[in-house]
This record gives C-alpha cells, sequence and structure tokens, in this order.
C-alpha cells in the first residue's frame, strides 16, 4: 500500500476522536481552546472535589453540576472536600487559583497559565481527571457551565478532553428584564417564566439583570399608591431576587428618576411645568402630537421630589442585592412630550445647566453613599443627541465622575441632521474625555449592533466597560422573538465574552448562534435543565431542516 495513503488513513483514524469534540459547540466561544483526543468516563466511582462545602457558592455550583449529570444519565456524584483526598485520579475538581493546590499542581502538570482576569477560569480534561480553575467563584461556575457543553454520550457518559483558557472581554454583560405581576393578566409572563429567564442569561454568562418593574410589580410600603394592581408580595421578590443570586447574576433596579412621568397621577404637585401649564394636561407636539405627555420632570428644586426618589431608592436597593442602580436621566430633551426644565417658580431663574448637573449628583451621591454605583444615561450630556436642550450637554463637565454612562447616542449623532450630525462620532471615546471611567452600550432590536455602529466597526473588542440588552416590549417569547430582542441577546451575549468568535457573519457563527436560539427556546419555554438544553440544540444544529423552530435564527 502506498505509504502516503497509509499515513493519512492513520491520522484520520487518529482524528476522528478530535473531529467530534471539535465539531461541537460551546456558548459563547472560548478565549483559548484546544481539544484533546481523550475521554474523561463518568461513572459511578467519579466524584466532586470542592475547597469547602460549607461555601455556599461553590456548594451551588456542586450542586448544580451534580443535578445536571444526574439528569443527564442517571449517576449522581458524590461531592467531597480538597483536604480529604489523597489523589486526583477520577476526580472533577472546582476551586480558585493559587488557592487550591490540588488544581494549581494538576495545571503545572499540562503546562497550563492560569487566569487572572476577572470571572476567567482554566477548564482541563483528559482520560485522568477533569478540573475547573477560576479566577473567582464564578470564574468557576462559568468553567462548569463551559464543562456542560463537552459532556457525551457513546457507550460511555463522558467529558471530551479539552484545555481551555476563558475570561470575558466585557466586565459588565446585562439584560434589562421586566418584573411580573403577582397575578398575571392575559398575555403577561409568571413569576417561573422569569426565573427561567435568569436561568438563561446566567448559562450565556452574562452577569447582570436589571431589573425594570417599579411602580407596576414591587411592594412598595412607603408609597403603597405607586403599586399597580396585583403587584409581587415582599417575599417573592426576594424569592426572585435569591434565584438570580443562585445563578451568579447581580440583581439590580432600574427607576425612571427623569423623566419621571409615573409621578404625575399621584404626586401632580412635584411636576416641574411653567405657570399655568396643568401637570395632568401637558400640551404635547411632535412625535407625540394629540397623545399624552409621558416625558414629565420632578421639580429638581423641590425637596419634596427627593423625599419620595429616595423612598423608591431604599425600598429598590433593599430588595435587590445588586452593586449598581440604574436611575435613568434620560431623553429630558423631549419637551414635546412633557418634559419641562428650569421653567417653574422655584427653577426659572436658575442656571438649567448647573441645577441639572446638581440633580444628578445629589441623586449619584445617594445611591453612592449605599454602597452602590448609579448608572445613568448619556441622552442629553452630547450636545448633537439631546443636551442642545437648555444647553444641558454642558453637564457632563460638572456631574461627578464615578458613575457609569449608559450610551445609545453615537448612531444618532453619526445619521442627525445638519449640526446635529457627526460623521464618525465616538461616544466612548468623547465620555472618556470627559473623565468618566466606566462606559456602557444599550442595545436593542434584533440589529446585530448594526444601530450602534461604534461596536460593530471595531467587531465587539472596544474598550468599554459593557453592554447592555434592552426592550421596551412584554417578557413573552413571541413577543421577543418577533422584535428581535432575542436575536440581539443571542448576538450580544456572544459578542460581550468574546468578541468575533466566531467570526461575525461566517457559518460557524449562524450555527453557534442558531444553537443557542434552540438552547434559550428550550429553557424559557419548556423548562429545560441546561444538559437538556444543550442536548437539542446540538441535535437541531446536525438536522437545521427537521421539525422545531430551532434554525429560525439563521
Amino acid at each position: 500500500m502506498n505509504i502516503k495513503l497509509v499515513v493519512v488513513i492513520i491520522f484520520l483514524i487518529g482524528r476522528i476522536g478530535v473531529l467530534e469534540a471539535e465539531d461541537n459547540f460551546i456558548f459563547p466561544a472560548p478565549m483559548e481552546r484546544t481539544d484533546i483526543n481523550q475521554k474523561f468516563i463518568i461513572d459511578s466511582n467519579t466524584y466532586l472535589v470542592v475547597p469547602n462545602k460549607g461555601d455556599k457558592g461553590f456548594q451551588d455550583i456542586a450542586v448544580l453540576l451534580q443535578e445536571e449529570i444526574k439528569r443527564y444519565c442517571g449517576v449522581e456524584l458524590k461531592i467531597k472536600e480538597e483536604k480529604g483526598i489523597g489523589g486526583s485520579k477520577g476526580a472533577i475538581l472546582l476551586g480558585l487559583l493559587p488557592e487550591s493546590k490540588l488544581i494549581e499542581r494538576n495545571i503545572v502538570a499540562v503546562k497550563i497559565n492560569p487566569v487572572k482576569k476577572l470571572e476567567g477560569y482554566v477548564l482541563y480534561v483528559d482520560k485522568n481527571i477533569a478540573l475547573v480553575g477560576g479566577a473567582d467563584v464564578r470564574g468557576v461556575y462559568y468553567g462548569v457551565l463551559t464543562l456542560l457543553q463537552r459532556i457525551y454520550k457513546d457507550s460511555n457518559v463522558y467529558i471530551a478532553g479539552t484545555k481551555i483558557r476563558d475570561w470575558p472581554h466585557f466586565e459588565y454583560r446585562a439584560m434589562r428584564l421586566s418584573l411580573p405581576r403577582g397575578k398575571p393578566r392575559k398575555g403577561e409572563t409568571d413569576k417561573s417564566y422569569f426565573k427561567n429567564f435568569l436561568r438563561a442569561l446566567s448559562f450565556f454568562k452574562m452577569n447582570y439583570a436589571m431589573i425594570e418593574g417599579f411602580p407596576w410589580a414591587v411592594p412598595l410600603k412607603k408609597r403603597p399608591g405607586l403599586n399597580w394592581h396585583d403587584p409581587l408580595t415582599l417575599e417573592e421578590v426576594k424569592e426572585i431576587n435569591a434565584y438570580g443570586n443562585k445563578y451568579f447574576l447581580k440583581m439590580c433596579p432600574t427607576i425612571a428618576s427623569a423623566p419621571a412621568a409615573w409621578a404625575v397621577r399621584f404626586y401632580p404637585q412635584l411636576i416641574e411645568v411653567a405657570e399655568g401649564e396643568d401637570p395632568q394636561n401637558l400640551k404635547t407636539w411632535g412625535y407625540r402630537k394629540g397623545k399624552e405627555a409621558n416625558r414629565q420632570n420632578l421639580c429638581p428644586s423641590n425637596e419634596e421630589s427627593y423625599k419620595l426618589l429616595f423612598d423608591i431608592y431604599d425600598e429598590m436597593t433593599g430588595m435587590f442585592n445588586g452593586d449598581v442602580v440604574n436611575i435613568g436621566i434620560d431623553e429630558v430633551h423631549h419637551e414635546g412630550a412633557g418634559s419641562r426644565w428650569a421653567v417653574c417658580d422655584r427653577c426659572k431663574n436658575k442656571d438649567p445647566v448647573k441645577l441639572f448637573a446638581d440633580f444628578v449628583n445629589r441623586l449619584s451621591r445617594y445611591i453612592i453613599k449605599k454602597g452602590k454605583t448609579p448608572i445613568i444615561n448619556s441622552t442629553v450630556l452630547i450636545k448633537e443627541h439631546g443636551g442642545y436642550f437648555k444647553d444641558l450637554y454642558k453637564a457632563a463637565d460638572l456631574i461627578r465622575k464615578d458613575v457609569i454612562i449608559s450610551n445609545w447616542s453615537e448612531t444618532h449623532i453619526r445619521h442627525g441632521k445638519g449640526s446635529r450630525k457627526v460623521e464618525g462620532f465616538k461616544s466612548t471615546e468623547y465620555f472618556k474625555n470627559k473623565g468618566f471611567k466606566k462606559i456602557i452600550h444599550l442595545v436593542s432590536a434584533g440589529a446585530n449592533w448594526n444601530d450602534r455602529e461604534e461596536l460593530k466597526e471595531v467587531r465587539g473588542k472596544l474598550d468599554a466597560y459593557g453592554v447592555v440588552v434592552a426592550h421596551y416590549s412584554g417578557m413573552n417569547f413571541e413577543t421577543l422573538n418577533n422584535n428581535g430582542t432575542l436575536r440581539e441577546l443571542i448576538f450580544s451575549a456572544e459578542n460581550i465574552w468574546s468578541p468575533d468568535l466566531p467570526a461575525m457573519g461566517s457559518e460557524d457563527e449562524k450555527k453557534q448562534l442558531g444553537y443557542a436560539y434552540t438552547m434559550l427556546r428550550e429553557i424559557l419555554l419548556n423548562n429545560k435543565m441546561f444538559m437538556e438544553a444543550i442536548e437539542v440544540g446540538r441535535a437541531k444544529q446536525q438536522n437545521p431542516a427537521g421539525k422545531g423552530k430551532g434554525a429560525e435564527f439563521h
């Protein structure tokens, strides 16, 4: 036989296991990945090793992995503490680096450098051992989510051999979510669906859930008149917060402080209006002509405005324990929709710019004293977007620089009209030049970032703090699917973790996103556990023309 042909045959035989592993998906794609042609067999002799059973974070991770494997193959792995074992053969090791000496010895032996970036991890699997070494506990959790996507079945259940070093490009990876009511109305989602959405975000390695639900869904005690009908109970809100924490999500409130149209009905005396205007019947024009005003502001010179907002801040931050609070400050320039600034008797003789900066700084200072970081929106801080209104853009120089800027301005400015158009405008650079350290980008509407050109033109490799996926509709699956929000979520989850992996627009990316879409659908609609969703996602990509809707993302 021809020697070259023999070599090729041997090579292909040796590659079968590798091809099997490499042909399967990990979502989001790891930063560095090399597959190994070995299998770590999972059976009744396999056990999990954690640093300390008393550590709730590690206990949650170990139990999740234990339950996923049991559901998948019927094997219930025992959980042991690291200090109680002699060797590591046949074990799945979970721990921190460099704290876990057992994991450290193993990665040194196979020549893997630890990942030091927050939320990063190393994952190593060969025939003898499987390990996840995280830079922190959340990194270990993300490593386990990747490990789940390397578990397969043939005559055995096994973890495919691999060597992965992985970490997120963006530190802040978020989605805005609307809470359900305590008693959902027709067409609305319920608490169970909301929890599934939290699980799905977590599986996609998102780390922030920005919670909207004020005033309709939260049980305010200090200002009960603001509640809509059938809010959640305080116990239900705490349960939702704890559930998100269990899946390593930072649960953070979003509160519209300006505009604050929610205040009009119960606190009309606090609304900023000119003399002779009725706060509940403001004249509108432009895109709101003939419609109800929906951009009213609280008077920034009335102490009662601050008492109202601070009461709400106190309750919302008591319900949700994340480390940031979005306090709004958006679209104050929409005068045609009811926004007024510096026109009432208390404000009309004050400098609008200083008044605005003082308002934002006072609200921000209150949030910071609570140990959290405020997020404010970009709209009126740039002249060409909304800052032309009463020169409020000048307030960017006066606002404290330790707030986080949520930006969605640059595309509006690049495609603006007349003096409001600036070719190639870069909002991240603009705010950094103003002294702000952390800038996040708001994306929405299923455009795969085409409407956020600053992100798209560098294929996600932007030096910014993060990305938040937003939507302005109901939370049910069909609505979010039809308006493109789910598409935006999946595309963003991939590219805010590991930008341009796979390459944007490539066939590999289409398959990867289709795989993720199917998993998302299974988790949200069918209440599937992670391994169950992974299995359906794999099967759908192997047979995209088959029954079901798994390939819709394509």
